[in-house]
């Protein structure tokens, strides 16, 4: 006869985070990544975390989120910890802290930020500037916060990850509650996306699809950031054209984390595909970088490494690497 399975460990009040440099063995509940044998649960998205299956969902805050409405009722532990930062960490530890009681508003908007930070994916316009504002805050060049600074600064010696959520954790409820108050925070990039946004409008920028191949072309005058382009496509491939004959084709974030919302088309390895295009570029230089990326990208290097132009078309290009993508099942 099978046993019924252990509660899940439930969150003692008064908890805290605890950057993962200070752990020192000690029993925690680790979001959005990977600690250590001494997590005694783990609420991530991350490949080969140990998430109860029954958690499932779209980010770690989510997940989280589900966490809570379960009200765990197994040993009690103290301490929350994250092995990186970033949006989607940054909330879920929140949320975690913050507990099952959190008002529904604050919990979906955090929610909805989360899926900003990672995918770049957004309906609300409070969702994006609360990731911005969240965003700003945790940066060097834009943040109020000594502390952040200090975490940033190139002669710090150690891990900024704990000490950007010690600074950060105490803020975001107040970025959920009230996101225009911070309009000084997300303005800039705001505005940024806005102009970005204004040339899908205008047709100066224009994505295309080709279903078969799960892959969207965004032809663009400029490089668009993920939040301009994501809302406009459901693709988890987009091949990037710009003007000046640059092409990066991307297979999205999305892809590498435990997706449990829908089934998503499987990561290529376009490393054939590139070994194809150099045959056909004068000079070569296509290279793919890995499949343990976690946005994988194929692309042609220029010589400061980063993207460069091609003497190929788009259409050329094309020829080469929808066929690989096709090679992989599309879900329905």
């Amino acid at each position: 006869m099978s046993r019924p399975p252990s509660p899940l460990p439930r969150l003692a009040p008064g908890a805290a985070y605890v950057p993962m440099d200070e752990l020192a063995g000690r029993p925690h509940i680790c979001v959005d990544g990977r600690t250590g044998p001494e997590a005694v649960l783990e609420l991530s998205h991350w490949p080969g975390c140990a998430t109860p299956p029954e958690l499932g969902d779209l980010t770690a805050t989510a997940i989280v989120g589900r966490y809570l409405d379960g009200r765990p009722s197994g040993p009690e532990v103290d301490a929350v910890s994250n092995n990186h930062m970033d949006l989607d960490g940054l909330l879920s530890a929140w949320l975690l802290l913050e507990g099952p009681d959190t008002p529904p508003a604050r919990r979906a908007l955090a929610t909805a930020a989360a899926e900003v930070g990672d995918f770049g994916t957004w309906t609300d316009p409070a969702a994006l500037r609360v990731a911005l504002t969240l965003t700003a805050l945790a940066e060097r060049p834009s943040t109020p916060l000594a502390a952040v600074r200090d975490a940033l600064s190139p002669t710090a010696t150690r891990d900024p990850t704990g000490p950007l959520h010690l600074a950060l954790l105490p803020r975001v409820g107040r970025v959920l509650d009230d996101p225009d108050r911070w309009e000084h925070m997300w303005r800039p990039g705001w505005d940024a996306i806005a102009a970005q946004a204004d040339l899908l409008d205008a047709g100066d920028a224009r994505i295309s699809e080709i279903p078969s191949a799960h892959l969207a072309v965004l032809r663009s005058p400029r490089e668009l950031t993920r939040a301009a382009w994501a809302p406009h496509t459901g693709c988890m491939r987009l091949l990037t054209v710009l003007d000046d004959g640059t092409m990066v084709l991307e297979q999205r974030y999305e892809t590498w984390v435990e997706f449990a919302v829908r089934p998503l088309p499987p990561r290529v390895d376009l490393a054939p595909a590139a070994d194809a295009l150099n045959a056909l570029e004068p000079g070569g230089g296509w290279r793919f970088e890995g499949l343990v990326q976690s946005t994988p990208r194929l692309l042609r290097q220029g010589r400061d490494g980063r993207p460069g132009p091609s003497a190929l078309s788009p259409e050329e290009v094309l020829d080469v690497v929808v066929p690989f993508l096709e090679r992989a099942p599309v879900p329905a």
